[in-house]
């Protein structure tokens, strides 16, 4: 289980640093922007935003460029690969987004603890941080209890994240060797 939470938070770390360095949408314009993680593992599905399949074949552990979208409400629906609202009855999973003007997005298909299907929408700081700085996010979406996040040995960046939470700070630009345990252990 460790290694597929560590997975997981590893994918969704490198989406959310994907996500907030994508261009901002113009000031005034409608659009919004959305990346989508694949987080269940072992089964491919196919996504469909309003109706329309707009992710085919989407394999787990996949992250997909910023696709965009109007502001304002999506129903999106997950189905198993080729199996789409004229074949399957329900779908796999379903939730109505709604899309902030500009906004960026990640929406992740993912497991809660204890293993039901959920999906969790975040919406993006993209804002940029202070000169010599890089903005670090990390998200619990897997099915595991809460987790603490320390860099270099010793630095706890987060602690106690539990899914399906976030963690957000800005740190000197460099590079970290980080490490993910249970919540409250070494």
């Amino acid at each position: 289980m460790r290694s597929r939470t560590i997975l997981v938070l590893a994918a969704l770390m490198i989406a959310s640093l994907l996500t907030a360095a994508a261009p901002a949408v113009a000031d005034g314009h409608n659009d919004a922007s959305v990346t989508v993680v694949h987080g269940i593992p072992g089964v491919t599905v196919d996504v469909y935003v309003d109706g329309a399949n707009a992710i085919p074949n989407f394999e787990p552990n996949t992250v997909t460029d910023p696709i965009p979208l109007p502001s304002g409400p999506h129903t999106v629906e997950i189905y198993l690969a080729g199996e789409g609202p004229a074949a399957a009855a329900e779908p796999v999973l379903e939730a109505d987004l709604v899309l902030p003007p500009g906004g960026n997005v990640t929406a992740v298909a993912h497991l809660e603890e204890g293993g039901d299907l959920t999906i969790s929408a975040f919406l993006n700081d993209t804002t940029k941080p202070i000169p010599g700085q890089a903005r670090l996010v990390v998200r619990h979406l897997a099915d595991a209890p809460a987790v603490d996040i320390i860099a270099n040995g010793s630095l706890a960046l987060f602690e106690n994240v539990t899914n399906p939470n976030e963690g957000q700070v800005d740190v000197p630009a460099g590079t970290y060797g980080v490490t993910i345990n249970a919540a409250g252990t070494d």
